[in-house]
């Protein structure tokens, strides 16, 4: 299956410290688990091409950073892509409800683009009981038996 979350485009109030743009919720069915993942989003939206410094989480996994004023996502030219591909060790931040949160650790005002988030999952095959052969040969064979007493009778 793919699970897709979205957020609108971001503007913060500049405020140092963390901004939780969007909680997402995903619950997995039984077998179910994820395959991949990937992050999408822009520093710099339509209000402005550019942000402020700080750090971009995913259920508190470091997706992008904008380090300092002379980085691209502080100072334009214009909105800098950001794409982040989670890790197999990674998915676990992904079940359950996460956030979308933007740590401002530095001058100026918070703007991220529309943020796009898309899963991907699989279903494990449901594996036979290891005694289940072993049921049906046995049910076969009365069977069996019952129709010889049957054909004798």
């Amino acid at each position: 299956a793919t699970y897709t979350f979205n957020a609108d485009e971001f503007n913060g109030d500049g405020s140092l410290g963390v901004a939780t743009i969007a909680s997402w919720l995903l619950n997995l069915a039984p077998g179910e688990s994820i395959v991949s993942a990937l992050f999408t989003s822009t520093f710099g939206n339509s209000a402005n091409p550019t942000s402020a410094t700080g750090v971009v989480t995913v259920g508190g996994v470091t997706v992008a950073t904008c380090a300092s004023p002379g980085f691209p996502c502080w100072s334009g030219p214009g909105p800098t892509p950001i794409s982040y591909n989670f890790a197999a060790s990674e998915f676990g931040a992904l079940t359950g409800t996460f956030d979308l949160a933007y740590n401002q650790t530095g001058c100026c005002v918070i703007r991220l683009g529309p943020s796009e988030l898309v899963i991907n999952t699989d279903v494990a095959a449901v594996p036979l009981p290891a005694a289940m052969p072993a049921l049906l040969v046995g049910l076969g064979a009365l069977g069996a038996v019952g129709l010889r007493r049957r054909r004798k009778a």
